[in-house]
């Protein structure tokens, strides 16, 4: 569609092509046929909102879906049970204190958000639990993109430059 805006498109390791929107939500190309996934109601068979920010795959074949204002979805690829993990707190969700998902990173049993103004987050998907960090960078805790230099040092890029971050520390 010519007036859809698109924001993000990744391919996992069998090929399927996974197309998220501003407004419409996911779209899924598997052996060339397309199929649409947008936002239903009960969360469960769907992205939690059409307007989709960022997407990651993990090792473990999850997808993860950055959901304007209703924070994260994951689905295992192959289902179709969505997990929301949501900026309010419930007892069955992750909490974290952000609704703008930015980028992802995955780091053994954790998987790093960046978010817009809200810093870094670390889901920790043994015990659903999420760390926040946030510094007192010159500008914001706007972290847009994470890149690993080495074992334990990330990149991230930030609404205040490039910062080496110590994942350790």
């Amino acid at each position: 569609n010519s007036n859809e805006s698109y924001s993000n498109i990744i391919r996992d390791k069998d090929g399927r092509t996974f197309i998220t929107s501003m407004s419409t939500g996911l779209w899924i190309i598997d052996n060339g046929q397309v199929k649409h996934l947008p936002h239903q109601s009960n969360y469960t068979n769907a992205p939690a909102t059409n307007t989709i920010t960022s997407i990651f795959i993990d090792r473990s074949m999850n997808l993860w879906l950055g959901c304007d204002g209703f924070g994260l979805s994951k689905v295992h690829i192959g289902h179709e049970n969505f997990k929301l993990y949501q900026k309010n707190y419930q007892p069955q969700f992750a909490k974290f204190q952000t609704d703008f998902i930015k980028c992802f990173y995955e780091k053994d049993n954790t998987v790093w958000f960046g978010t817009h103004e809200g810093g870094l987050h670390i889901l920790d998907r043994n015990n659903n639990t999420v760390k926040v960090i946030k510094h007192n960078w010159p500008g914001s805790n706007v972290v847009a993109c994470i890149m690993p230099i080495s074992k334990d040092v990330l990149l991230l890029g930030t609404g205040a430059g490039v910062i080496k971050f110590n994942i350790q520390t």
